[in-house]
């Protein structure tokens, strides 16, 4: 059953942008608390038998994995490839090192690779710039891109671990509305 309701491209902003980088880290904290919701998912599905089994394990896989991604996806992109090297150094004397730089090397720069088709599409998808923008101007935000491996760990990891940490130690932390614009 359709529902029409109104999407609005609304973004964060307090007026400058100190206020609004802090808004947008509070508005991703909210969002992520929302592993709230995973145990009432796990005591759901062990309560309705009648949903089929693989289904319940599917519902609880995607709401578990979900969470945990959010929280930790960066991470493991930007850092875990580099752990055993760290931890141990007689690691990067086996030939399984030099597999495993390789490996993480593709990886990663699969990982690029994409963002950069995100990037080519987005751009292309755009109207063109008002002839009051300079080319400096469209030039920046199609840089802006290079930053989202920075931005996704400061206003998604971190964010994301903090209202599970939240949660975790039976802090609550309300409704906090967001100052936004269209």
């Amino acid at each position: 059953v359709p529902i029409f309701m109104p999407i609005y491209m609304d973004a964060v902003y307090v007026g400058n942008l100190k206020d609004s980088i802090k808004n947008l880290y509070l508005q991703q904290q909210r969002w992520a608390y929302g592993v709230e919701h995973f145990p009432y998912i796990v005591e759901e599905c062990e309560r309705h038998h009648e949903i089929p089994l693989w289904d319940r394990l599917a519902l609880i896989w995607r709401a578990f994995e979900g969470n945990f991604s959010w929280a930790m996806a960066s991470y493991f992109i930007t850092f875990v490839g580099w752990m055993p090297l760290l931890l141990s150094p007689k690691f990067s004397h086996q030939l399984l090192s030099l597999n495993f730089q390789i490996f993480t090397r593709d990886v990663l720069g699969l990982t690029w690779l994409g963002l950069l088709i995100s990037a080519y599409i987005t751009v292309k998808i755009l109207p063109d710039a008002p002839k009051s923008k300079s080319r400096l101007a469209v030039l920046t935000m199609v840089l802006q891109w290079l930053l989202v491996p920075v931005t996704t760990l400061i206003f998604g990891s971190i964010p994301a671990i903090d209202a599970q940490t939240h949660f975790m130690l039976g802090k609550y932390m309300g409704f906090r509305v967001t100052p936004k614009v269209t």
